[in-house]
């Protein structure tokens, strides 16, 4: 008797491992790199004042009246606790985000910004991946309002 018990048991425990081995190669095993998920936070929250490339040229400047400073060459490793300190806490006329963008997150954003400055292909595949997702619209002023399609 115990013999016709060990097969199926043997069979459940294959079954077992066989899935969990599956589902262990199609989780994610990293998270993207800093860069990337800077990227990602800084278009969630960033770009509509600070602009697509952080020029300061974002389409919600003509709604402000305060001047929407540029974030190129703002950014080194020695300025990231001043510079985490404003993106948390807000400065002048910009809010701060500490309900909605952690400190690591923080520091992402400051790593896409300095990938910004560096003159490289990352800058110019960013433009691209830009143009491609969003389309541009102007309204009747002549100010690009991308990321909201049928926005007037």
């Amino acid at each position: 008797m115990p013999s016709r018990l060990a097969l199926p048991a043997v069979a459940v425990v294959l079954l077992v491992v066989a899935v969990a081995a599956r589902a262990a190669t199609t989780w994610p095993t990293r998270r993207q790199d800093d860069v990337t998920e800077g990227r990602i936070v800084y278009e969630r929250s960033c770009w509509m004042c600070h602009g697509r490339y952080a020029a300061g040229d974002g389409p919600a400047t003509a709604a402000l009246q305060a001047r929407v400073p540029s974030l190129l060459h703002v950014s080194s490793p020695d300025r990231h606790d001043a510079l985490m300190a404003v993106i948390q806490n807000g400065r002048g006329a910009m809010p701060g985000f500490s309900y909605t963008i952690t400190r690591p997150y923080s520091r992402r954003i400051l790593a896409f910004l300095e990938s910004l400055d560096e003159d490289t292909p990352a800058r110019e595949a960013a433009a691209r991946e830009a143009e491609q997702q969003v389309p541009e619209d102007v309204n009747g002023e002549g100010v690009p309002l991308r990321g909201f399609e049928g926005v007037e």
